[in-house]
């Protein structure tokens, strides 16, 4: 029931993602006049016949800045609004350094129309106060001439169409648009990876194996542990150090001796029971030549446990 269950859930997101990709497909519509789109309404016309007329053209996009003097540039319908200094600085570029700023926007833009004093009106303007100089042949009257006419560019002058301010659209989530990229292959195979391992995490690899309940462990199992980790480690000197010490303590308990520090206890033991400190004395100062071998090991472990746990003396008189 479990797998079932995470099967169905499996399915689900496949089916959302397919949703989601149906949906954000680009469609035929660029309202802002991208110039990265063929729509009827995209400005990729501009770009091109721009570029066709042989003039430098691209597109700011990444940070934003001014272009190069005495240039064109064009602002088409921005979804992303122009900060204060951004809109000083195109300023300052138009009346510095011989710049034209071709602002085409059905929505006002509040910092551009702020810096160029754009005021907005309902309806059309006649252009019948304005005297247009020079007139072309026909022409009578024509609207904003005396402030376009100086500032022309030549023939070479750079274009550049201001991308950087249509923001993220729908277009941009399309999966084409992201896929393409380096980040964007990364994330789809993390979402690849996550989505097959959360499939896999519901998964049985064979039955259950329940975890046996811990069994307390008695003093001599520890000790043949502890030998056995001992013995496969090969070290003798080692095992047969742990049991000196042991002894001494062992006979310090006895004797009633306090074990440090250790040369008064020895001295004392001398005094107290000379025939334990002799013995004890030879099987140490012998420990490094009997840890050659197993036997020699087994040897001077039964001996230290001798002297550690002497068998008591039978008291019992002969029987009758």
């Amino acid at each position: 029931m479990k797998g079932a269950r995470g099967w169905v859930i499996a399915g689900a997101i496949a089916i959302v993602i397919a949703v989601a990709a149906v949906l954000l497909q680009p469609r035929q519509d660029s309202p802002e006049h991208s110039t990265d789109s063929d729509a009827a309404n995209g400005a990729s016309a501009a770009l091109l016949f721009s570029q066709a007329m042989g003039h430098p053209t691209d597109q700011i996009t990444g940070s934003f800045g001014a272009p190069a003097e005495r240039s064109v540039m064009f602002v088409f319908t921005p979804t992303s609004p122009y900060t204060a200094d951004e809109a000083d600085r195109i300023h300052q570029w138009v009346l510095a350094s011989g710049g034209i700023l071709i602002y085409a926007s059905e929505e006002a833009d509040p910092e551009l129309d702020r810096a160029f004093g754009v005021k907005r009106l309902g309806g059309f303007v006649s252009g019948v106060e304005y005297q247009g100089t020079p007139v072309v042949d026909g022409v009578i009257r024509v609207a904003g001439g005396d402030g376009m006419m100086p500032s022309v560019g030549g023939a070479d002058a750079h274009v550049a169409f201001d991308e950087y301010h249509h923001g993220l659209t729908v277009s941009d989530f399309a999966p084409q648009a992201w896929v393409s990229t380096p980040w964007g292959a990364a994330l789809l195979w993390l979402l690849v990876a996550v989505f097959f391992g959360l499939v896999l995490r519901g998964r049985r690899f064979g039955p259950i194996i329940e975890r046996q309940a811990e069994v307390a462990r008695s003093d001599a199992e520890w000790s043949v542990a502890v030998g056995q980790l001992l013995r496969r480690s090969s070290a003798r000197g080692v095992t047969l150090g742990l049991l000196a010490g042991a002894t001494e303590r062992a006979v310090a308990a006895r004797t009633g001796l306090p074990l440090q520090p250790r040369e008064r206890f020895w001295n004392a033991l001398w005094v107290r029971a000379p025939e334990v400190a002799a013995e004890l004395a030879q099987i140490e100062t012998s420990l490094y030549t009997s840890s050659s071998t197993e036997r020699d090991l087994l040897t001077a472990a039964s001996r230290l446990h001798a002297i550690a746990h002497p068998r008591p003396k039978n008291l019992a008189g002969p029987g009758r």
